[in-house]
């Protein structure tokens, strides 16, 4: 009985160690690169080139620019020893490709490079460096995928593009003010002469990354941050990547180009290399970058100005090295997605408000606003709605200092805005920035109601007043960004 017991204790610590074996090489498995590709999309713009394929063993870029700079192309190769297995140059102005045919290598996996130039013996400027993989799989050459990949394509299928949401991405915020005429003006300067909104786009982004440096005195806290805000970054031409997007999106804004900012990961910037958890099962990261996403051709084009400029102000001195190339101006997803991942696209939605109901529509469902029955109601031309169930629904808080009932002070957060008031006070405050109501916040039914045309356009919303709808004496539509 003993040395069967004995026996059986063995067997189940071998099982749990083979189980646990099978656990941990699965994982592994998870993390590595996917190889399932014969064709790599790389940017859309007319100045970098646009993919790379391959059939059998030729491998061919394609989409090659029309300049001098790529009169040359070459291709390296690593293993991953870093050993150089296959270097060689073609001349890029074949139709705009350049081919390469792979002999005698292993399967790999590889490293690929990618160098281009004008003259053949000279120096050769870097489109690709250690950033895409290929190896051969049943006599099949493939290029890797990234992790971050899928979920950068699944989020950025929810983006809309109706006109309705193309319109929400054209008007000014606090910190993005393509309505000031310092802005405005800076604008149709860097796009005189320019048409196609695409090359209105170029010039714009050509023109923020030649002439803002990136801050490395505030990162390394050195001194205090400038101000972030678009008309901050054109006044001190100093910031980090949320300046650098927010004056993109308000140039691009004032010269009616839709576009937003789309907050992410991106690699070697916080913790190395290493992808956080949440790229490879789904559950949530932190963001440390931002970037901007503007409406062109037809599509939401991924440009990061950050990463395309190569200007510094460090210890209080600037280097002045401007735009280092075009890799990140309308970037692929795939190519895109080797080094960013996407947090937060900032997703475009709407809520519905009815007069006299207590309930909101967002679009899937109703939702009360309260217990206490408020409603939206009209009081002398302006539109009062329920404030915590609005702000909340949108994704923001809402806090009360004292007792409601009482003249209290109410702080909102909502998407970087803080809103600051007092019931029964015309006067309140956003982002410290003084305004007044026509008419003060009030307590109705114990919940707090404003006038929902003075607030919301200040804190990144848009309103549409219809007065009469599917038989509803009223609706207010409330776009906001989730």
């Amino acid at each position: 009985m003993y040395a069967a017991s004995a026996n059986r204790e063995v067997s189940r610590k071998i099982f749990a160690l083979i189980l646990l074996f099978v656990l941990l090489m699965t994982a592994r498995a998870e993390r590595s690169l996917v190889f399932a590709d014969t064709h790599f999309k790389l940017n859309r713009s007319p100045y970098f080139p646009n993919g790379i394929t391959i059939s059998g063993d030729e491998l061919t870029v394609y989409g090659i620019p029309e300049t001098e700079d790529y009169n040359y192309i070459m291709l390296l190769l690593k293993d991953s020893n870093e050993k150089d297995v296959f270097r060689e140059v073609s001349s890029g102005n074949h139709n705009g490709k350049a081919a390469f045919f792979l002999h005698s290598l292993s399967e790999g996996p590889y490293s690929v490079y990618l160098y281009h130039s004008s003259r053949r013996y000279a120096v050769y400027e870097s489109d690709l460096w250690d950033s895409l993989m290929m190896t051969r799989e049943n006599d099949v050459w493939k290029f890797s995928r990234s992790p971050a990949l899928e979920g950068n394509l699944r989020k950025a299928a929810e983006e809309r593009t109706d006109v309705e949401a193309l319109t929400f991405y054209l008007q000014p915020t606090a910190c993005i003010q393509s309505e000031d005429p310092v802005i405005t003006e800076m604008s149709e300067a860097i796009t005189e002469g320019y048409r196609d909104p695409y090359y209105k786009a170029l010039a714009i982004y050509n023109w923020v990354c030649n002439n803002i440096f990136y801050d490395y005195d505030a990162v390394n806290h050195r001194k205090n941050y400038h101000d972030f805000s678009a008309a901050g970054v054109l006044n001190s031409r100093l910031s980090v990547c949320e300046g650098y997007a927010n004056l993109t999106i308000a140039l691009l804004r004032a010269a009616g180009i839709p576009a937003k900012m789309i907050d992410g990961y991106a690699l070697g910037i916080t913790e190395g290399d290493t992808w956080p958890q949440g790229v490879y099962d789904g559950s949530p990261f932190e963001s440390n970058h931002a970037w901007v996403e503007a409406y062109i051709d037809e599509h939401w084009a991924i440009m990061d100005p950050t990463w395309d400029s190569v200007n510094a102000y460090e210890y209080g001195q600037v280097t002045n090295s401007g735009l280092s190339s075009y890799r990140y101006f309308d970037i692929s997803q795939e190519l895109f997605a080797i080094d960013h991942a996407v947090v937060n696209n900032s997703h475009f939605d709407s809520m519905y408000l009815y007069l006299n109901y207590p309930m909101l529509w967002n679009g899937s469902e109703w939702k009360k606003f309260d217990s206490s029955g408020s409603v939206p109601f009209m009081k002398k031309g302006r539109t009062m709605v329920p404030l915590r169930a609005v702000i909340e629904e949108m994704g923001g808080s809402v806090y009360c200092q004292d007792n409601p009932l009482a003249s209290s002070r109410v702080t909102c957060y909502l998407n970087g805005y803080t809103v600051e008031l007092q019931i029964n006070s015309r006067k309140y405050y956003i982002n410290g920035k003084g305004y007044l109501f026509d008419l003060p916040p009030q307590i109705i039914a114990g919940q707090i109601m404003v006038p929902a045309r003075h607030l919301f356009p200040l804190i990144g919303c848009q309103l549409q007043w219809e007065s009469s709808v599917d038989n509803w004496n009223g609706r207010i539509t409330i776009n906001y960004l989730r």
